[in-house]
Parts: structure tokens; sequence; C-alpha cells
């Protein structure tokens, strides 16, 4: 009996000590579940943080995607305005270009005229000269010719008396040479 107790013995030993092991593995894998645990907490935590962040990053990125549509909205509008800013640029420049050959000509033509007014007036101071000797010359003939017909009156009536007295001559004439 002392062998079947020993034997016992030795296996209630034996089972203690795998008990106690096992007990102590249990702690560990206890300790080890414990700390998996946390550690999946952590993660899930991180993860949710990672979530967090991916949203929020992501809303920044369709945030700005949508900022980047506005800004390439807005651009295209701005080339559009500078398209028509840069064809009115090139019409006022076709136009100033345009003025500016006007107003050569005109310039030139300006030039022109002054210089055929000019000769206009020269032409017109000599024609007045002109005009002004031929007055002094009328007047100067008018007075030779009313002096002319004064004198012409003067001797018609002159002729006129001298024929009368010739008359009158040639009738006391004939009036002596009947008597």
């Amino acid at each position: 009996a002392d062998d079947s107790t020993k034997h016992w013995m030795d296996m209630i030993r034996r089972h203690q000590m795998m008990c106690s092991n096992l007990d102590r593995e249990l702690e560990v894998g206890r300790k080890e579940l414990h700390h998996a645990q946390k550690r999946a907490v952590d993660a899930e935590g991180q993860i949710e943080k990672h979530a967090v962040e991916l949203s929020e990053e992501n809303a920044k990125y369709f945030a700005a995607l949508e900022e980047v549509k506005i800004r390439e909205g807005r651009i295209a509008e701005v080339e559009k305005l500078v398209g028509k800013a840069e064809a009115k640029l090139a019409q006022q420049q076709s136009l100033y270009d345009s003025v500016c050959a006007d107003r050569n000509l005109y310039s030139k033509s300006l030039i022109d005229c002054n210089a055929e007014i000019e000769e206009i007036k020269k032409k017109f101071k000599m024609a007045f000269h002109r005009i002004e000797q031929l007055k002094d010359e009328v007047r100067s003939k008018e007075a030779k010719l009313m002096k002319a017909h004064f004198e012409k009156n003067k001797m018609t009536r002159g002729n006129a008396r001298v024929r009368e007295s010739l008359e009158s001559a040639q009738e006391r004439i004939e009036g002596l040479e009947s008597i």
C-alpha cells in the first residue's frame, strides 16, 4: 500500500504541479489575453482614430477637389475674359492704327489745303491790287470821259450858238441883200 500511496502521492504531486503549471500558464494566458485585448482596444482606438483622420482627410480631399473645380471654373472664366480683352485690345489697336493713318492723311491734306489757301490769298491780294488799279484807271478814264463829255457839250452848245449866229447872220445878209 505504500507503493500505491506513493504512487498516488506522486500522481497527486504531479497533478498539483501540472495544476500549478496550468495555473501559471493560465495566468500567463490571461495576462497575454489581457494584453492582447488591450492591444485590440488600442488597435480599435487607432483604427477609429485613423478612420476619423481618414474621414477628415477624405473630406479635405473632396473639399480641395471641389475647390480645384471652382478655381478651374474661375480660371476658365478669367481666360475667357482675357480672350475677350485681347480681342477688344486687337480691335482697339486696329482702330487706333486706322485713326493714326486717317490723322496722317488729314494732316497732309491740311498742309496741302493751307498751302493752297496761301496761294489763293496771294492771288486774291494780287487780284485785289489789280482791281484797285483798274478802279483807279476807270475813275481816271471816267473823269477824262466826263471832262470830254462836258467839253463836247460845251462845244455842241458853242456850235449851236455859232450856228444860230451864222443863221442869224445869213438872215441878215439875205435881208440886206434883198434891200
